[in-house]
C-alpha cells in the first residue's frame, strides 16, 4: 500500500508503525504544549554517513557539540505530521541504501541505518 497504513487493520502493523502511531496519538490534541515531530534516516557504509533522504548522496561530518553530544553535521530533517509520513520516509530512504549479494542473501545489507524521531516540545 505505498507508505499508506490507514488502509493496513492495525493488528496487522509492523513494531515502528504501532510505535510512532503511540507517539501520535498520545500528543494528538495537546492544548497545552505545540509538539512537532522531524525525522532523518542516515547509512553507515564503510567509513561514511550518507543521509538517505537528501537526493545529493553527500557525505556528512560528524563532531562533538559544546555540552560532549556527538552529532551529525549537514543531516536532513523532515517534518511529519502522521504516521504514514513517518513509514513513507523509511520506504524512501530504504530503498538507496547500499545492498549487495552474499553467500546467504541475494540483496543483504552492506551498511548500517539510524532511522531518528526528534520530538520537539514548545510550551
Amino acid at each position: 500500500p505505498g507508505g499508506n497504513i490507514g488502509t493496513i487493520p492495525e493488528q496487522n502493523f509492523g513494531l515502528v508503525p504501532r510505535a510512532v502511531k503511540t507517539i501520535f496519538d498520545t500528543v494528538e490534541g495537546r492544548n497545552d504544549c505545540r509538539v512537532s515531530i522531524t525525522a532523518s534516516y542516515l547509512e553507515i557504509y564503510k567509513d561514511d554517513i550518507i543521509d538517505l533522504l537528501d537526493a545529493t548522496d553527500k557525505v556528512l561530518d560528524v563532531r562533538d557539540d559544546a555540552a560532549g553530544n556527538t552529532v551529525v553535521i549537514g543531516a536532513s530533517e523532515h517534518s511529519c505530521q502522521s504516521v504514514d509520513d513517518v513509514v513513507s520516509l523509511l520506504k524512501k530512504g530504504s530503498t538507496v541504501r547500499h545492498t549487495g549479494a552474499t553467500h546467504m542473501n541475494d540483496e543483504s545489507s552492506r551498511s548500517h541505518a539510524i532511522f531518528t524521531l526528534y520530538i520537539g516540545i514548545n510550551i
